[in-house]
């Protein structure tokens, strides 16, 4: 027994490794939580799925594992050039075909899940959790590769205390120079223009320090913050 439960825990590590998946030049790592407060193209979670192997195809779907607080409407899933507009949890996308990735070959840019369901006005966070999963040719199941958690709410990520709570103690978010934080947990500050597009990206240790803004565009931009425990929030800043 003791032998195949290691077989297993192997066999699962090895699924993860076979895949990157990469959002605004970032790495999505496994059980990882993006939080939005807004409806707008802000909210998009791109993402880009590259087969890790050198010898090996991959065949890969992705599967609706929660939906909470939300009929599952009104949204976009995009994977593999298909796009679906509704969902149901315990279905696995593309319904009728996997995406197949050669060895090394990466997705074409324009998948992605973007949430523009305003909820009930109650009820909050939306939350919705997928998990990239191998199947074989004949479309079978055979492990999963990597979950993220995507939420909404029009409160989260617009205080303080949200992104204090997963390290990023002060962000001044009305700046016309250059960008002061102070953190209390190391992790990945990633700043993004109102298309989607990482125009900063920065790993930050615990202290205060300075981000390079003063020759960015005028303009709203999304603030990220990820702790070390993959716990992510964000903040609207206005570069004047």
């Amino acid at each position: 027994m003791k032998k195949m439960m290691l077989a297993a825990c192997l066999a699962f590590g090895f699924a993860q490794a076979q895949i990157t998946v990469t959002t605004n030049g970032g790495e999505i790592t496994n059980n990882q939580v993006f939080e939005y407060n807004t409806l707008t193209i802000a909210s998009e979670l791109p993402f880009i799925v590259t087969n890790n192997s050198e010898d090996d195809p991959i065949n890969i779907k992705i599967r609706v594992d929660q939906v909470q607080f939300s009929d599952g409407t009104n949204l976009q899933l995009c994977f593999g050039g298909l796009c679906f507009f509704a969902i149901n949890q315990g279905m696995i996308y593309p319904t009728n075909f996997a995406v197949t990735l050669e060895p090394g070959q990466s997705t074409m840019a324009g998948d992605h899940f973007w949430n523009s369901n305003s909820g009930d006005g109650v009820n909050y966070p939306m939350t919705y959790r997928f998990t990239f999963v191998q199947v074989n040719d004949a479309g079978a199941y055979m492990g999963d590769l990597l979950t993220f958690t995507y939420r909404y709410g029009p409160n989260l990520g617009t205080s303080d205390l949200s992104m204090a709570a997963v390290g990023m103690a002060k962000i001044n978010t009305q700046i016309s120079q250059d960008i002061q934080v102070e953190t209390t947990e190391n992790g990945r500050l990633d700043i993004m223009d109102l298309s989607g597009k990482t125009v900063v990206s920065r790993h930050l240790q615990a202290a205060t320090q300075t981000i390079e803004f003063a020759s960015m565009p005028s303009g709203v931009y999304v603030a990220r913050f990820t702790n070390g425990q993959n716990q992510s929030a964000q903040v609207k800043i206005v570069k004047q």
